[in-house]
């Protein structure tokens, strides 16, 4: 039980780990994009703050999708048909 415990208190920190990462990288590619529009260049700071927001959304909601179970070989999945 206590290993189950260990695991999941190190998913928790890799988890807060990656969201600060990708906090840190969005707040620098906003910033990047606030310095481009300043010095004139409207379109293109525009458009990366944009892609910067369009990825922040998908990374975020992208985030917490856990991977498949890894099963045994020759296991075969059957999938039930949707109503």
């Amino acid at each position: 039980m206590a290993l189950l415990e260990n695991g999941q208190r190190c998913t928790v920190k890799v988890d807060i780990y990656s969201m600060t990462c990708a906090l840190i990288i969005i707040l620098a590619g906003m910033a990047l994009s606030a310095y481009l529009i300043h010095e004139g260049s409207n379109v293109t700071g525009t458009m990366f703050a944009g892609g910067t927001i369009i990825v922040a959304v998908i990374s975020f909601l992208n985030f917490r999708k856990k991977p498949n179970i890894m099963l045994p070989p020759n296991t075969t999945v059957v999938k039930q048909p949707s109503k």
